[in-house]
């Protein structure tokens, strides 16, 4: 794949693949997945030196579905290509656009009233985890 919607990397810079935080060793068409295969397609700049691409960010919650005005503890890890985690202790966790900093275990912890609520992660040098959805009530 040279392009995606138009956009053609520079020669510093790649659309890449990761399957469960690990970044693909082969390309898309060859690539195989289940049905319940986490699939990531970023674009990343990558070290010329290493080829190491950007760190992306994974976000878990402690629970999908709380009661009104109950709790959630949002937890952020960075992963390097080889799947590796670490601590994403300069992460911020966004609830509905409003932005959280994590600790420096990479936990946050948010009370929630009635509704669905929209939470990512982001961090300077590394790719935003995906958006989960989180229901209270």
């Amino acid at each position: 794949m040279t392009s995606i919607a138009g956009i053609t990397p520079p020669p510093t810079a790649f659309w890449a693949l990761k399957v469960g935080q690990t970044l693909a060793s082969v390309g898309f068409g060859a690539t195989q997945v289940t049905s319940s295969s986490h699939v990531l397609v970023y674009y990343t700049t990558f070290d010329p030196d290493t080829f190491a691409t950007e760190p992306t960010l994974g976000l878990t919650a402690s629970s999908g579905r709380v009661a009104p005005g109950s709790s959630v503890t949002f937890t952020v890890r960075s992963f390097d290509d080889a799947g590796t985690p670490s601590v994403a202790a300069g992460a911020w966790v966004w609830v509905n656009g409003v932005a959280s900093h994590v600790d420096i275990a990479g936990h946050v912890t948010v009370r929630l009233s009635t509704g669905t609520y929209r939470v990512r992660a982001t961090m300077p040098g590394t790719i935003r985890s995906r958006t989960l959805r989180v229901r209270a009530g």
